[in-house]
């Protein structure tokens, strides 16, 4: 068996945690805190364009896929830093103006995404959007740094919370931090054989497994009243 095709088995198995995490999402929905809903909302996201991605690998062969991942980093970076704005202690200016952030720099990623699937085709649109996606783990990472900065500074605030939400985060900061230095490699490697590019993926969706699990288990357990 070689790389490949152990990186796409994996791949596969991966559906399962991501599909679980999808259904405990809805299925416990009306016993969620917003957070927990908005980190539903993600998930079900991943799940529908996962499905779409191993249709075009495995249905739509002809058809080109590039088109998803610039779908796909706008509405996760909204759904994740809503999450955030549902955890982080921050006071109502400060939620204000977080807002205003999150619509910000949303905006501009949609922007960037359709002038780049515009002027732009194959490879090329695959390179940018390495680089767009790389640009929102980043800020995902500074998330999950505040959190648990703030957790440190501040224990009691999230000591009853802490069982799901550290998880959660902890989580995140490792999927994101990884597939960061992964996404930033990819964009150097875009003309190297899938050989010398297959280990990363392979990375990536062991991140991804462990994300999706923690989020399966944090979404069965009881709610955080954020």
């Amino acid at each position: 068996m070689t790389i490949v095709e152990i990186t796409e088995g994996l791949f596969l198995l991966e559906m399962l945690p991501l599909s679980g995490a999808a259904l405990a999402g809805w299925v416990r929905w009306p016993k969620l805190s917003w957070a927990m809903r908005w980190l539903s909302i993600y998930v079900t996201l991943v799940l529908l364009i996962e499905v779409l991605a191993k249709l075009h690998l495995y249905v739509w062969t002809d058809s080109d896929n590039v088109y998803l991942m610039h779908i796909y980093s706008p509405l996760e970076f909204i759904l994740v830093s809503l999450f955030y704005l549902r955890v982080l202690p921050l006071t109502s200016e400060g939620k204000k103006w977080f807002r205003y952030f999150i619509i910000f720099l949303g905006v501009l990623l949609v922007a960037y995404s359709v002038f780049h699937l515009t002027v732009n085709t194959g490879d090329q649109v695959f390179r940018y959007e390495l680089l767009s996606k790389a640009v929102v783990n980043a800020f995902l990472i500074v998330y999950a740094s505040i959190f648990i900065i703030q957790s440190l500074l501040n224990p009691g605030h999230f000591l009853d919370r802490a069982s799901s939400l550290f998880v959660v985060n902890a989580a995140i900061m490792l999927y994101f931090a990884g597939t960061f230095v992964i996404f930033i490699t990819l964009h150097y490697l875009m003309e190297s054989e899938l050989g010398q590019t297959v280990y990363f993926w392979l990375i990536n969706v062991l991140l991804a497994f462990i994300l999706h699990t923690s989020i399966l288990i944090t979404l069965w357990k009881k709610p955080s009243s954020s």
